[in-house]
């Protein structure tokens, strides 16, 4: 990846990794997700990297996920009982 961190300045290459992380807000989204919303023009992009090693840690894009591409959320399982299991009232 690419940038400039000002206006005037040089550009820098960072590098981009399985250990990355990328946001559309405050949501955790691929990689897909975040460039599907920057070509759209948003407005805003944070980019966090180690500077030593210029590893991208966090790429967040500020602007709304559409409700359509928000995950749903998963409700947590209920145990489920074995065929030998039963249950009783107290």
């Amino acid at each position: 990846m690419e940038f400039a961190p000002c206006a005037g300045c040089e550009s820098i290459v960072l590098r981009l990794d399985d250990k990355s992380q990328y946001f559309v807000g405050k949501q955790a989204v691929p990689l897909a997700t975040l460039r599907k919303y920057a070509a759209r023009g948003a407005s805003h992009l944070d980019v966090y990297y180690e500077t030593k090693s210029r590893h991208v840690t966090r790429l967040i894009l500020r602007t709304q996920l559409d409700p359509a591409d928000v995950p749903a959320k998963q409700s947590p399982r209920a145990p489920q009982g074995g065929a030998n299991e039963s249950r009783t009232k107290s």
